[in-house]
């Protein structure tokens, strides 16, 4: 290693993200005289040739994603032990909760002095109301608890986020900071003219928390209305509990809702500006990346009340905001963009807003003004 750079050293449990989500962050550091090194258990290998490419060490880390294993979280902190002893970090940075987990117990036994994490979304966990969620929900949040003593400064996408750990007291409220999600490169997602084409669509992983049921339903009810609108989802599946097949959105919602699955979405930008209105309808999110190009791009907006989601939409603004789980009222909604003349007026406001608040550069330089 180059002793004469410093070390910033980030952990996810998605090695995806780094490219998805945090690149422009890592090339910011890496300007500031930082040599970066990412952590995690997997990543795809396109994905890795980008890091590689942009002089960014990855590390291959056998951190579970899935499962909840005490032994494996006790591996991977020693795991994480001997990565620091060899680069010798200055700034660490996790995000996902078993890499906050163990990356900051590593980081306190090592002796790092600028540890920040960031709550990207509550996950599963804190939304599953059986025996064992309740479990596993309460051990998470006394690790968390743990794991964030020595932090400097937690980052939250969301209020919902930062009041659900003071609640159950895991941080303090000085520790905590809100940013705007992970922001929006304006500049790759350059606004676009709406398309004359009624084209909805939704792009999220194939899980039920992520909405899809409820788009498919409300996609029935509008079709019946409006049976040229077209109803589009892209996504992938996921090992999750929560899954949906791709072999049942083509074999039984194509037929019986009348969506159309495009599967994994290789080119956002143009599937965005193809569409008349974006839609998602999750359950919970931390701030949904896939709504904030949609807004960057020009797009008029349909999500829930939902943490992270309701803080994309100014209501009747630059689209509207339906109750969780409610596919008659995200029905109703879709009508209204294509009835109401609203959609040119809320695809401005959502670029306008897009520009105001989620701009990449503003949320990066808020987050780094924290590292430095």
């Amino acid at each position: 290693m180059n002793k004469n750079n410093k070390t910033f050293f980030i952990i996810s449990g998605s090695g995806n993200t780094f490219v998805w989500f945090r690149m422009e962050l890592l090339k910011s550091m890496q300007k500031r005289g930082y040599r970066i090194y990412a952590a995690s258990p997997e990543i795809s290998s396109s994905s890795l040739d980008i890091l590689e490419s942009n002089n960014i060490n990855h590390i291959q880390i056998k951190l579970s994603r899935k499962s909840f294993s005490l032994y494996n979280l006790v591996s991977s902190i020693f795991e994480l032990l001997r990565i620091y002893k060899e680069i010798n970090p200055d700034i660490v940075l996790s995000y996902m909760h078993k890499s906050i987990i163990a990356a900051n117990i590593a980081s306190q036994i090592h002796g790092v002095k600028s540890v920040f994490s960031m709550i990207t979304g509550l996950g599963h966990v804190y939304y599953d109301s059986s025996i064992r969620g309740n479990v596993v929900r309460k051990i998470t949040n006394i690790l968390l608890k743990i794991s964030l003593k020595n932090t400097k400064k937690v980052f939250f996408q969301n209020h919902d986020n930062f009041r659900v750990f003071l609640e159950n007291k895991i941080l303090q409220k000085s520790k905590g900071k809100i940013i705007n999600g992970s922001g929006i490169n304006l500049d790759q997602f350059p606004e676009t003219p709406l398309p004359s084409k009624i084209r909805f669509i939704t792009i999220a992983r194939l899980l039920k928390s992520k909405g899809l049921i409820e788009y498919a339903e409300a996609a029935k009810l509008v079709k019946e209305k409006y049976p040229e609108s077209e109803f589009l989802i892209y996504g992938y599946e996921d090992d999750h509990e929560d899954s949906i097949t791709e072999h049942q959105i083509k074999n039984e919602w194509e037929k019986s809702f009348g969506v159309k699955y495009m599967g994994y979405c290789s080119n956002v930008y143009k599937a965005l500006s193809d569409c008349y209105c974006f839609v998602l309808l999750s359950h919970h999110e931390g701030m949904p990346r896939t709504v904030l190009e949609a807004m960057s791009v020009g797009r008029p907006i349909i999500t829930t009340n939902a943490p992270g989601c309701i803080d994309t939409v100014k209501e009747d603004k630059n689209g509207y905001v339906v109750p969780v789980g409610d596919y008659h009222a995200a029905a109703k909604a879709m009508i209204k963009v294509i009835e109401e003349n609203v959609a040119i007026m809320m695809a401005r406001a959502s670029r306008s807003f897009a520009q105001d608040r989620f701009d990449v550069n503003k949320v990066n330089a808020d987050i780094i003004s924290e590292f430095i």
